[in-house]
């Protein structure tokens, strides 16, 4: 099974916005499924930049077509929302509508409730949970 690990990529949490799809993808492996990483290779901005994400350095198309793709491809998609995210997080706004229009699950983290009482996410959102590891578990208890 593949799971498309989406969130934002607020650049002040950027070590933490890595680090839980390391985690994620190290349980996903122990479960025999896929974790595929938006933030792979070099489409990051680096964590000195204080400035938008106009520092990634691939161009806009590809990077979204490769995503677009991953999600498109992908069994269910796995949003984690800080809970201190000050990003607004407009790609993973999209990402949630393209797997709701192709009928992927999607399972929301939302430990700060910042986004899961829109009318909008209450639609899309399969499951909402507060920690990873519910998320991970429901994963591995339900999903697989």
């Amino acid at each position: 099974m593949k799971v498309y690990l989406c969130g934002p990529l607020d650049l002040a949490l950027l070590d933490h916005c890595v680090k839980w799809r390391e985690i994620a993808r190290l349980e996903l492996d122990d479960m025999d499924c896929i974790g595929i990483d938006p933030v792979r290779g070099d489409n990051h901005p680096s964590p000195n930049d204080t400035g938008d994400l106009s520092t990634i350095p691939t161009q806009p198309k590809p990077l979204v077509a490769r995503d677009m793709r991953d999600v498109s491809r992908c069994d269910i998609v796995l949003c984690y929302w800080p809970a201190d995210a000050t990003k607004r997080g407009i790609g993973t706004l999209m990402e949630i509508a393209l797997a709701m229009l192709w009928h992927k699950p999607v399972l929301l983290i939302d430990p700060g409730k910042q986004i899961t009482h829109h009318p909008w996410i209450e639609v899309a959102v399969t499951e909402h949970h507060d920690t990873l590891l519910s998320a991970l578990n429901s994963i591995d208890t339900y999903w697989r």
